[in-house]
């Protein structure tokens, strides 16, 4: 634990200020800005061992950086895992008054429920079986510096109250004591997911999420900022060359398409990796495609180098002028494009929902019934059932995304299948996952859950170890 505490020399915080000397006027010819150039002199837990101010997007980050660095306002840090976002708190610190004070980070995801509040919050001789003395937590060792807490949204609503309190009060209450310790702390959170959604969905207090984003820092994936790809390719190329005593590495052009044209979910880490990787295997120091490894992409034509199709073909389009007929509360569209609602009564041929259907040829099904992929229509009995699951994933509709999901559960309830939440539950996690290529970030955010969560769900159905 003691790894994560840091207490960088003024030297140290000095060489982190990037921005002196560079000209403003002549952005295009303007050298890249790397931070912590020495990653060395940084603890190893930290993710990420360098960050680039090169692309437009991100030179306007460091501007709004240097403008906030010296307030004692909270920050709250967005962006995709491996987008170097400790990397920009670290550098918020070094450019603020608490620059000779201590950078401790905390990653909110790697304690139970039962040990967080102890170990944020501290606790005293007695308070619980095993605790044979007091020990200060990480808001009082960080008493005078910044406090740096990653994965904010995986906090327990219940330390959510706590750490609003702490911002309130500039005070934290040990477990187990009564009286109040007075802290001095900047706090800086960061997270991978959408705080407004977790607020919306009840994952996260309202107002814990204001109170932590007086300055919002959102750092762009790697693959929107192209500009960042090349000078950070070249500076861990140095970084391992010199580790591994490789004499004039350089990248071939053919290597320089490659780089720009991945999209790189794994971000700057990836990237990180990749380069380590290609150093070791280069020949005579020359990297190229080869070397990178960056499979599909590297060899592929440029209309190939979007992401991947799904594994859900959206309906076919309809004609402008085909009529929408009107649906019945739980009717649905199924991927053939015809309506699809619960079957009426014996006899009842007036069933709303069924007039439509009728009106345009389409022929009438018993309850439990769906019309299968293309609009053909299943036979009878249990030999051309449609399963409930089936009868789900059909239900594809050309409407806002909560109408659809209303009328897909309609289905699925109108089928009469049995429902296993659990089951049901592992699918939308599998489905969103393999929608999103087996990127768990992405699927995470997809589905406004946490990836922690997102992993708890893929080790149950044995997809990731």
């Amino acid at each position: 634990m003691e790894l994560l505490a840091h207490n960088f020399s003024a030297e140290f915080a000095r060489s982190a200020d990037l921005a002196k000397g560079v000209a403003r006027s002549d952005e295009a010819s303007a050298k890249p800005l790397i931070a912590f150039r020495d990653a060395e002199q940084m603890s190893l837990m930290v993710r990420a061992t360098a960050f680039v101010f090169a692309d437009p997007h991100t030179r306007a980050l460091h501007d709004v950086i240097e403008r906030v660095a010296p307030s004692e306002a909270t920050v709250l840090i967005t962006g995709e895992t491996g987008t170097g976002k400790e990397l920009v708190a670290r550098h918020v610190h070094a450019l603020s008054r608490r620059r000779d004070a201590g950078f401790i980070a905390i990653n909110c995801g790697a304690f139970s429920e039962t040990l967080i509040e102890s170990e944020l919050f501290g606790y005293e001789r007695g308070a619980y079986t095993g605790a044979m003395q007091g020990k200060a937590g990480w808001f009082e060792t960080a008493n005078g510096g910044t406090l740096f807490l990653d994965e904010i949204g995986d906090l327990p609503l219940a330390m959510q109250v706590k750490l609003l309190r702490v911002l309130q009060e500039r005070e934290v209450v040990r477990l187990g004591a009564r009286r109040a310790v007075p802290i001095d702390v900047r706090l800086i959170a960061a997270t991978n997911i959408d705080l407004s959604e977790a607020v919306r969905a009840g994952r996260f207090r309202e107002d814990l999420y204001y109170r932590l984003q007086v300055i919002a820092l959102p750092v762009m994936p790697l693959r929107e900022r192209s500009g960042d790809v090349l000078p950070l390719a070249h500076h861990f190329m140095a970084t391992y060359s010199r580790r591994l005593q490789v004499d004039d590495a350089r990248l071939s052009p053919e290597a320089e398409r490659a780089l720009l044209s991945y999209p790189w979910p794994g971000n700057i880490r990836e990237l990180e990796n990749v380069m380590h990787r290609a150093v070791l295997l280069s020949r005579a120091g020359l990297v190229t495609p080869t070397e990178l490894n960056l499979p599909g992409w590297h060899n592929a034509p440029p209309a190939m180098l979007q992401p991947a199709a799904t594994h859900y073909a959206p309906p076919p389009a309809r004609p402008a002028d085909a009529a929408v007929p009107d649906l019945a509360p739980g009717a649905a569209y199924v991927s053939g494009g015809q309506p699809f609602a619960p079957g009426p009564a014996a006899g009842d041929s007036q069933t709303p929902g069924f007039g439509a259907a009728h009106a345009s040829g389409a022929p009438s099904f018993p309850p439990g019934a769906a019309y299968a992929s293309g609009g053909a229509m299943p036979s009878s009995g249990p030999a051309g059932a449609v399963s409930a699951a089936e009868a789900f994933g059909a239900a594809v509709v050309n409407v806002p995304a909560n109408a659809a999901f209303h009328r897909a559960w309609q289905t699925l309830l109108a089928s009469g299948e049995p429902i296993e939440f659990e089951a049901l539950q592992q699918e939308l996690v599998l489905a969103a996952w393999e929608h999103c290529q087996r990127n768990q970030v992405r699927a995470a955010k997809l589905l406004n859950i946490s990836r922690n969560i997102l992993r708890t769900y893929l080790k149950k159905a044995e997809a990731i170890v």
